[in-house]
């Protein structure tokens, strides 16, 4: 098998198959998502407490729709064998002592119930909970600002191993600027000699403007294999359902 050298981890020896740096790192994203999808099933549970649901009742999924929790489960023998029930969690002013009866702050409140006979109106239940809930409130976004014209100086930090930060958002752009970046370097060698003769030691912009192209060049060739490993999946769903 051909050997090769990480690219985010340069001081790793060569590895065959799998770089221990990256290896760890994709372990402690997966992980970290592990951990969420607990939290996230253990807020299930408690709401289901609280709500008076039977220990033996099996949650299927708990997902969060905006500050909602939609909550799947499964109850053999009962009415509806299957459920989909909604909570929030009560407001400041429903929790203010100086109410009558002020509600317990972080206690799931029900908004929305709905039971099925099997697992195969589970999808359409979740469905009509999140109508229910109507779409996330999202903050507007600022307008965005008219992108400038990307230039060979824009892309001087790929002269470091390419990180999520630093990874063009698309194959599409990362050819881009490959295409940028070979402009500027044709153009360089037209306009200087020491560059242009072929036995010639290239100037230290040459050099500065080669070692770029050659790494964008690698991140264009790469970037299906670099995406895979920086950005990974998004697995929070996955693990949650």
């Amino acid at each position: 098998m051909e050997m090769q050298t990480c690219r985010r981890h340069p001081n790793v020896r060569p590895f065959m198959a799998t770089c221990s740096g990256c290896a760890q790192e994709l372990y402690d994203i997966e992980q970290r998502n592990l951990a969420e999808a607990a939290a996230l099933r253990a807020q299930a549970r408690q709401a289901l407490d609280i709500l008076g649901t039977s220990p033996d009742a099996q949650i299927i999924s708990a997902r969060r729709h905006g500050d909602a929790l939609i909550v799947a489960t499964q109850q053999l023998g009962a009415f509806h064998p299957v459920a989909v029930d909604t909570f929030r969690l009560p407001t400041a002013d429903e929790t203010d002592p100086e109410q009558v009866d002020p509600l317990t702050p972080g206690a799931w409140l029900l908004i929305d119930s709905r039971g099925g006979h099997d697992r195969t109106e589970l999808q359409a239940m979740i469905r009509s909970a999140k109508d229910y809930l109507g779409p996330v409130t999202q903050p507007t976004p600022e307008p965005a600002a008219k992108p400038e014209r990307t230039t060979i100086n824009d892309l001087r930090h790929f002269v470091d191993p390419v990180t999520k930060a630093t990874l063009p958002a698309t194959k599409a752009q990362a050819y881009s600027y490959l295409a940028i970046a070979e402009t500027a370097h044709t153009q360089h060698l037209k306009s200087c000699q020491p560059c242009y003769a072929i036995n010639g030691r290239p100037c230290t912009e040459g050099a500065r403007i080669a070692r770029i192209l050659d790494e964008v060049a690698q991140c264009a060739v790469d970037w299906d294999e670099l995406n895979d490993c920086l950005r990974g999946g998004d697995r929070e769903q996955l693990l949650a359902s």
